[in-house]
């Protein structure tokens, strides 16, 4: 959270858009509601393209998005002082909920950044702000998530019928 530097930190073997909507998706779970704005780096999964005059959006992020009621934003491509909070919060996890730690599984590995998330990051003084983030976080104006259910989202797939009216599914045609 960008005012009050609170933070959540998940682990995914890939970058794709199901993990970005997981991730999403876990994090206003965990804040307990959804922020007014999202700063998102270029990661072809939520932009497919940014110019100076446009960004195009991945349309399942951009809907995404919309049922959450939050506005993305994405940072200028090659400007990292775009997301200076964001990058600084990433150096902080990994020097030091990460630094010299083996994890047996990611479920393993997840369940110990929570475990950090909440009894360190969320009570320690932070270094800009001076202040606890736990703290700062009740002055964060989050939209309530209420009794909304989790995105749902099926990936579409487009197959071509083959002379035989068949189509192929899995390695299966039927």
């Amino acid at each position: 959270m960008g005012y009050s530097r609170r933070l959540v930190a998940v682990a995914f073997p890939r970058q794709r858009l199901r993990e970005w909507l997981a991730g999403h998706g876990l994090a206003f779970q965990h804040f307990g509601g959804v922020p007014d704005r999202i700063v998102v780096d270029n990661a072809k999964a939520m932009v497919l393209t940014h110019t100076r005059d446009a960004i195009v959006w991945n349309a399942t992020y951009a809907d995404f998005a919309s049922s959450y009621g939050v506005r993305p934003w994405a940072c200028a491509p090659y400007r990292p002082q775009t997301k200076g909070k964001v990058e600084s919060g990433v150096k902080y996890v990994q020097r030091n909920a990460l630094a010299g730690k083996r994890f047996h599984s990611w479920d393993h590995l997840n369940a110990w950044l929570l475990e950090w998330a909440t009894t360190v990051a969320d009570v320690r003084v932070h270094g800009t702000t001076h202040e606890v983030p736990l703290m700062r976080f009740a002055q964060e104006a989050l939209t309530p998530l209420g009794s909304r259910p989790p995105y749902q989202w099926a990936p579409v797939r487009r197959r071509l019928v083959a002379a035989d009216a068949l189509v192929s599914v899995a390695g299966r045609r039927d």
